[in-house]
């Protein structure tokens, strides 16, 4: 279980350590998606309104765009609404004894113990992104396939998601910008007999699809895949693995450039200010009571479905339905 810990501080009350802060920027645990799922937007204030633009209205052509001689151009006007955000404090804790600091390079010990805390705010990141989008009610549509993809003989995975994208596309009038696949969802994917008759020339005698085959077989500008996994066992006892995205696949419009005038699925509004950077180490010092010396790590965001049409879930592939 993840803590999120919500603080209040003052700049007499702590010092952010900026090289460290850069490291933990830097830093990416494998197999995280969310922040492509969601692209990043960065806000100026901690909560606020943000407009959404009609993506329907940019479709509608002008009756005329024709302009008579000495009169003014016909006037169009882009159909906006809004919505509201507050971008939460997600932050963790860590301490280190003196003792580790003896016998430790000091920076070293920080970044790593900087790194763990990034680990775990960043699986809780994943885990909030993944329920999001897997669930039927946040996105546009929803299908089922009728063979399951782990009949690699019987499945075919490729065809089931061409249809899907060009009724996507169909539908919204956008392309499908990425295709976001549930870890259990890709291995039976890329290994489907259909899916390695689409992709090798050598047909079943070739091996495994990869993700830069299946973007050009598909035509669009990303694959992902969740490779990140939770232990969803009891606090103490053995570990029980499950991959966070599981068995669905998300078809979706995010922009490569993100910014809250483009047409996206979501965005993770992200509050940055110079006193509290994102991922800010917080060096808190030694802490008298515990023998030892105490560091935040955290930042300030909320996660927003914006247009619930650009998302379409193509669910539970491992069963027929």
């Amino acid at each position: 279980m993840i803590e999120v810990i919500k603080f209040d501080i003052t700049a007499g009350d702590v010092h952010i350590d900026a090289p460290l802060s850069g490291a933990a920027m830097e830093y990416r645990p494998r197999g995280f998606i969310a922040d492509q799922v969601f692209p990043i937007v960065d806000v100026p204030k901690q909560s606020d309104v943000y407009f959404v633009w009609n993506k329907d209205k940019s479709r509608q052509a002008p009756i005329s765009t024709v302009r008579a001689p000495v009169t003014a151009p016909k006037v169009i006007q882009p159909d906006v609404s809004s919505g509201t955000y507050y971008a939460q404090n997600y932050a963790l804790r860590t301490y280190y004894s003196i003792e580790e600091a003896a016998n430790a390079d000091v920076f070293d010990l920080k970044a790593k113990r900087a790194s763990f805390l990034q680990d775990a705010l960043m699986l809780d990141y994943e885990i909030r992104i993944a329920n999001q989008v897997n669930s039927t009610s946040n996105v546009g549509a929803s299908a089922a396939c009728a063979s399951a993809w782990t009949d690699p003989a019987n499945a075919n995975p490729p065809l089931d998601l061409m249809n899907q994208i060009e009724t996507f596309e169909n539908d919204t009038g956008f392309p499908v910008t990425q295709v976001v696949f549930g870890k259990y969802a890709w291995q039976n994917f890329r290994k489907a007999d259909e899916t390695r008759r689409y992709i090798n020339p050598f047909g079943l005698g070739g091996p495994p699809a990869t993700s830069d085959q299946v973007q050009a077989l598909f035509e669009v500008e990303r694959i992902l895949v969740g490779g990140a996994y939770q232990d969803i066992g009891p606090e103490g006892g053995a570990n029980s693995l499950a991959a966070i995205w599981g068995w669905n696949v998300l078809l979706q419009h995010a922009p490569q450039t993100p910014a809250m005038d483009r047409p996206s699925l979501g965005y993770s509004l992200r509050w940055k200010v110079a006193e509290m950077p994102s991922f800010a180490v917080i060096d808190h010092g030694f802490d008298a009571d515990r023998y030892a010396y105490k560091m935040d790590v955290g930042y300030y965001q909320d996660e927003k479905i914006v247009d619930p049409e650009l998302g379409r879930l193509f669910v539970a592939v491992g069963s027929s339905q």
